[in-house]
C-alpha cells in the first residue's frame, strides 16, 4: 500500500508507520509525528490516512497502545485548514463513522472516510474462496478489502481510466483524491454486492460477515 501511495503522490508525501524489525512499535505519538512532518517539511494542505490494524469500537491497537477515534477527532479539528482522506481496514471499523462525530457532525475538513466494515463486523485476510465460489479476483493477496483496493487503484490511476475519476471529480466539485478513493470503493461493491463484491466476506456466499461503509462530504 505505500508503494502505491508513493507512486501516486511522490515517495517525498508519503510516510509510513508500521512494523519494522528492531525499530520502535508504532503508535500513535508516531502517526501524529508523521503528519507534522508533512504539514511542516512539505506544507501538504491535503492528508490521507490509510490504518490496516486491530480494531475495536472507537479504537484500534498501534504497536501494541490503544489509539481512539477520539484523539484523530481532536487533531483534525486542530487543523482546519488541512483536509483529510481517512480509510480504516480494522474489526469494528464503522465506529469511527460516529467516533470521529463532534456534536453529532464529521469535522469539516474531512472529505471521505471509508471503514472496512461496519461498527459490529470484523474484517478479514485475504479469502479465495466461500460457499463453493471463488473471489472474483483471486490473484489479489495480503488483506481481503485493502487487496481490492489496491487493483482498483492501478486501474483508476491508468491512462485509460483516469479521466472517469477527473470527469467524477469534475461533476461534484470535489478532489480528484477523494473522487479517486469514492470510485475505487464503489467499484469494489458493484451493483449488487451481496453477489458482486470483490469483498468475498461481503458476498453472501460467505455469510455477509463484512460490510464496508462510507461518508462523503459531498452527495454522491
Amino acid at each position: 500500500m505505500s508503494d502505491v501511495f508513493k507512486a501516486i503522490m511522490g515517495s517525498d508525501r508519503v510516510r509510513d508507520v508500521k512494523y519494522v524489525a528492531g525499530a520502535a512499535a508504532p503508535n500513535w505519538t508516531a502517526v501524529q509525528a508523521a503528519m507534522n512532518d508533512l504539514l511542516t517539511t512539505e506544507k501538504v494542505d491535503y492528508i490521507t490516512l490509510y490504518f490496516i490494524a486491530h480494531g475495536n469500537t472507537n479504537l484500534m491497537n498501534l504497536g501494541g497502545t490503544t489509539f481512539y477515534a477520539s484523539q484523530l477527532r481532536s487533531y483534525i479539528l486542530e487543523h482546519p485548514n488541512v483536509k483529510f482522506c481517512i480509510i480504516i481496514e480494522s474489526c469494528h471499523a464503522g465506529s469511527w463513522l460516529d467516533g470521529l462525530k463532534s456534536g453529532g457532525v464529521i469535522p469539516a475538513n474531512i472529505e471521505i472516510i471509508i471503514t472496512t466494515t461496519t461498527a459490529a463486523k470484523s474484517a478479514y485476510p485475504d479469502w479465495d474462496s466461500a460457499g463453493g465460489s471463488s473471489d472474483h479476483n483471486p490473484d489479489d493477496m495480503y488483506v481481503e478489502w485493502s487487496g481490492d483496493f489496491l487493483q482498483r487503484l492501478s486501474y483508476y490511476t491508468s491512462d485509460a481510466h483516469w479521466p472517469e475519476v477527473t470527469t467524477y471529480a469534475t461533476s461534484k466539485s470535489i478532489d480528484q483524491l477523494p473522487a479517486l478513493f469514492y470510485k475505487c470503493y464503489k467499484s469494489i461493491k458493484g451493483a449488487s454486492p451481496s453477489t458482486t463484491s470483490w469483498t468475498l466476506t461481503e458476498r453472501s456466499v460467505a455469510g455477509s460477515i463484512q460490510q464496508p461503509m462510507i461518508f462523503t462530504k459531498w452527495a454522491p
